[in-house]
């Protein structure tokens, strides 16, 4: 091997270390970009960390405020129904105290009538306008004692009479002020309902208010850790394909029963309460709707809201998504089925009732995260649960 050929060799030697180094810098390189990404999103996550626990406590404090308000609510709609029982039963006191004074005035003009002809016998005499004239007429002493007593009797009468009329013009004034007196607490009651009315308006649209506060904000948060989850994924190694695995397998939600594994006779239960469907059951503005809403539709008196079959009440409570809400549990043909009555502004009901199919179990409302007065009605075949994994459409189940 000659000079030449050893620095050739020795030349390719070089050459294929050199590149060699190259490629290992290149993913050392690579390496140190990924960890300083890593880092990065790792400080993102931790800057999400502190975002989350603050909107936590945020929400936990909008939720307890609207809690409160809920039970304004229902308080103040129970007060505006007492006041107008109140109202109702005042009115029907005024009615009679307007038939008793009518009666009064007729026994005044009656009175007033018959005194007046008794005036014209006893004081118009012919030639005299006083007793003397009927008394010094007597032709005899028992003729005088006799006129004496006559007259004398008659007078009593008359004053009998005056008493009499003088204490119905009385009663009729007492019961005039009284009238008046309750006209004016009428009004009153009146002015007091209306005032509360719209104070009940206005805390229903502080709390629409509160509850897409916290729905934007659960909305932003949802998206700010998807997209952070995300850059991890993509971020990280072999070992974290098993993490993503994982976590897509968490992430994941499992599908509602889409079908009765046994179809339940619908005769067996009734609809919870009168009204339009305002929403159906399924995937509703990218979530899941567990449930169907049947509406108000701008009705002010009290809607009912009736057990959909028998059965036992296994929760009466209230929750800061529900509301007032009420979940029963039957028995039909060996199965269980659990409904659940959601939003109410009263529970008529309390846990361990039995009720019968149809009977009121509470009055429709806005509690909760709800936006107008509803009735949110789930069915679900076997027990209700956190997943909901056991919902279906309760529309199977309305006749």
């Amino acid at each position: 091997m000659n000079l030449n050929s050893l620095k050739l060799i020795l030349l390719i030697i070089v050459l294929v270390m050199i590149s060699g180094n190259a490629v290992y810098a290149d993913d050392v390189q690579r390496v140190s970009e990924i960890k300083e990404k890593q880092q990065k999103n790792q400080e993102e996550m931790d800057v999400a960390g502190e975002e989350l626990k603050q909107i936590r406590e945020e929400i936990k404090e909008i939720d307890q405020d609207i809690e409160l308000m809920d039970r304004e609510t229902t308080e103040l709609n129970q007060n505006i129904r007492d006041k107008n029982s109140e109202i109702e039963k005042l009115n029907n006191e005024i009615d009679s105290l307007n038939d008793e004074i009518e009666v009064l005035e007729e026994r005044v003009v009656e009175r007033e009538e018959l005194l007046k002809r008794r005036a014209r016998v006893l004081y118009q005499t012919e030639g005299s306008n006083n007793f003397l004239a009927v008394i010094l007429g007597s032709e005899s002493f028992s003729d005088f004692i006799s006129r004496v007593q006559v007259v004398t009797k008659i007078t009593e009468q008359d004053r009998k009479l005056i008493e009499l009329y003088t204490n119905d013009v009385d009663a009729l004034t007492i019961n005039k002020r009284q009238v008046e007196f309750k006209k004016t607490t009428n009004e009153n009651m009146v002015y007091e309902l209306t005032e509360m009315k719209k104070n009940l308006e206005l805390q229903r649209l502080e709390k629409e208010d509160l509850l897409l506060t916290v729905e934007e904000k659960e909305k932003n948060l949802i998206s700010k850790l998807e997209d952070l989850d995300q850059q991890k994924i993509l971020l990280q190694d072999e070992e974290i394909k098993a993490i993503q695995a994982e976590y897509r397998s968490v992430q994941s939600t499992s599908a509602p029963v889409a079908e009765l594994q046994t179809i339940v006779d619908s005769t067996e239960f009734m609809r919870p309460t009168t009204g339009r469907l305002t929403s159906g059951y399924g995937p509703r503005s990218g979530s899941y709707h567990y449930g169907v809403d049947i509406g108000k539709n701008g009705r002010t008196e009290d809607v009912p809201i009736q057990a959909a079959n028998e059965g036992e009440v296994t929760l009466a409570q209230y929750s800061t998504s529900y509301g007032n809400y009420v979940i029963l549990t039957h028995q039909v043909d060996g199965r269980q089925i659990q409904t659940l009555y959601a939003h109410m502004d009263r529970l008529d009901v309390s846990k361990g009732d039995y009720v019968s199919k149809g009977q009121q179990i509470g009055l429709m409302g806005n509690t909760g995260r709800s936006f107008g007065a509803h009735l949110h009605y789930e069915v679900h075949l076997g027990g209700w649960n956190n997943a909901k994994s056991n919902s279906v459409d309760p529309q199977k189940f309305i006749p």
